[in-house]
């Protein structure tokens, strides 16, 4: 088993943990001897995953997005470099141990941008003017040059050890993603990553060509659009992919879900509410940031 690297994921609900699943077969085909680290909110269905360590996990951001930075802390925690990866990424050729066992200390991203470009590139403006301000709010608050904070696409990132700035990083990303969901943004944590390596002082590196082969299907469907891909070589991958994201369920099956979304939804705004008030470094923090807006105003 390598010791230096593993992958982690987040897979918390049916559809996530079908996807995880796969994802763990495909590691075990491709990357024999690497752990996938998996937060799940039911550890059994992996205990004939032999590559898999699941961690028991519930839900604590409003729609789920930000519990990846726990999937990040059990990770980092154990191994120099941790890669995350969406659970319905698809792995479909070997991957070169070597490479990646060389990324740089800090953060590196497959994708991604300048946090100003991609939400100035929103096509809802009303959010976009909305998470602008709080990302200003928040560099204001550490000092930092909004033109220069980056934005990744948050499906893969890897993270290494830098003089325990990771340490610095996670505890930023969740004062932020506080901060954030609430202010009512609960998505685009791609912007809190960005803005969490940058006040950690944390390397940010873009390493733009493929770490290795896979398949996402966000990603896939831009390439095709843009003439990069042909339909025919990844047909089945979506086609799995879709069955599992589209079951057929029943009219009744579909109510009580959506009314469960719901609840769950409700239950975890006032969960978020308490946890800030009680987290006496959020607090700290948050007496920083009005503190910083008074004086920039």
């Amino acid at each position: 088993m390598n010791n230096q690297f593993c992958f982690c994921t987040l897979a918390v609900g049916k559809r996530y943990r079908l996807h995880a699943l796969q994802l763990a077969q495909d590691l075990r085909k491709y990357a024999p001897g690497i752990l996938l680290i998996v937060l799940t909110d039911q550890t059994a269905e992996f205990e004939n995953s032999s590559n898999v360590e699941a961690i028991q996990h519930q839900l604590q951001s409003i729609k789920g997005y930000h519990d990846k930075r726990f999937a990040v802390a059990a990770a980092i925690e154990r191994f120099e470099t941790c890669t995350f990866i969406d659970s319905d990424v698809r792995i479909t050729a070997p991957i070169n141990q070597e490479r990646i066992n060389n990324f740089p200390p800090g953060l590196t991203a497959r994708f991604g941008c300048s946090v100003v470009k991609h939400n100035q590139g929103l096509s809802n403006k009303k959010k976009s003017t909305k998470s602008l301000s709080i990302i200003q709010d928040i560099a204001t608050c550490h000092s930092l040059d909004i033109q220069e904070v980056n934005w990744l696409h948050e499906f893969m990132f890897t993270l290494r050890r830098q003089d325990d700035r990771e340490q610095d990083f996670l505890r930023y990303w969740q004062n932020f993603s506080y901060y954030f969901e609430l202010n009512g943004i609960y998505d685009g944590e791609g912007n809190t990553i960005g803005l969490a390596a940058a006040a950690a002082g944390l390397n940010f590196t873009f390493r733009r060509t493929d770490w290795f082969l896979i398949f996402k299907d966000c990603i896939v469907k831009e390439k095709i659009k843009n003439g990069g891909f042909q339909i025919k070589n990844v047909s089945n991958l979506f086609k799995e992919h879709q069955k599992i994201e589209y079951p057929s369920r029943s009219l009744s099956a579909k109510v009580s879900l959506r009314i469960s979304r719901v609840i769950q939804i409700f239950n975890r705004h006032l969960q978020l509410r308490l946890r800030a008030i009680l987290d006496s470094n959020f607090q700290r923090w948050l007496d920083k940031l009005k503190a910083s807006k008074l004086t920039a105003e």
